[in-house]
């Protein structure tokens, strides 16, 4: 196992709490993961589903489904604090901790394996090794589903401060909440941060920005916006994520998966950039 990633997702399991979207699914989004899922297993002899993460929303989607479900995560620690907001029990839910690049699950093959953004998490040159463990669990013809956030290049060179702004007056107008503000904030300064597409991207780029921004006399709204961002992503501020196009992730999966699904939320300012993809495994 990638011991760095552990102690990684460990340590973010400390502080994890549902950001809510597009940190995490939407109401919107779970509508498209169930109608997607329901595809995915419809007519299909003893089906069965792998979830990819530990996220909780998706978890308590995947257990209405009445179907035995297998959770993978890297992190025991996060496995178990995430299993403590899963609201929809499952009994037939099975935990398992691998490492998604060396995914080996004994037994019969699976009719789908879903995971929320899961590419932002495995590292762009480790793709097709992700992309060989998941051909390896699916039976032909069955899917890989997730949602993906591809670069919007429009936040390039974008600094902290204003996009802080912008957030803290939707904040203001009463548009949205301050975690959700935070939220969105999080996305698009992680966004802003990427320095080649593909590549990586990181807060860490804003910390002196934000250090300074801390020691200034910022709006109401400003403050407490920062505040709450530092409160819910904090501990993540010095960890890589992955930058990426629409483009490279369907270069990157071609042959094996096919795309054969596209569909966009539409409760949140992001939706619109962050679809949610399905791909069939052509065997």
């Amino acid at each position: 196992m990638d011991v760095k990633r552990i102690k990684k997702w460990d340590s973010l399991a400390e502080t994890w709490n549902d950001a809510g979207p597009p940190a995490s699914p939407s109401p919107d989004d779970l509508k498209i993961y169930t109608r997607f899922l329901s595809r995915a297993i419809k007519n299909v002899d003893s089906p069965k589903i792998m979830v990819l993460g530990s996220t909780p929303r998706l978890r308590t989607l995947v257990a209405r489904l009445e179907v035995p479900v297998t959770c993978v995560d890297i992190s025991k620690r996060m496995l178990a604090k995430t299993s403590r907001l899963v609201s929809h029990k499952n009994t037939r839910e099975r935990l398992v901790c691998q490492d998604w690049l060396h995914l080996d699950l004994p037994g019969p093959k699976f009719s789908a394996i879903v995971g929320d953004k899961i590419l932002d998490n495995v590292p762009y040159e480790r793709w097709s090794a992700l992309k060989e463990r998941l051909i390896a669990h699916l039976r032909t013809g069955a899917y890989f589903i997730t949602r993906v956030a591809p670069q919007d290049r429009s936040l390039c060179e974008s600094s902290f401060h204003g996009l802080l702004k912008k957030w803290a007056g939707l904040y203001d107008d009463g548009v949205l909440s301050l975690q959700k503000a935070a939220s969105g904030l999080w996305e698009q300064a992680l966004g802003a941060s990427a320095q080649s597409i593909p590549g990586k991207q990181s807060i860490s780029i804003f910390n002196e920005e934000i250090k300074y921004l801390n020691r200034t006399s910022l709006k109401p709204s400003e403050a407490a916006l920062i505040s709450e961002f530092t409160k819910l992503f904090g501990k993540s501020f010095r960890y890589e994520w992955t930058a990426y196009t629409l483009g490279n992730v369907i270069d990157a999966l071609a042959e094996e998966l096919t795309l054969v699904n596209m569909d966009r939320a539409g409760d949140y300012a992001a939706a619109r950039r962050q679809p949610i993809l399905m791909f069939e495994n052509s065997g």
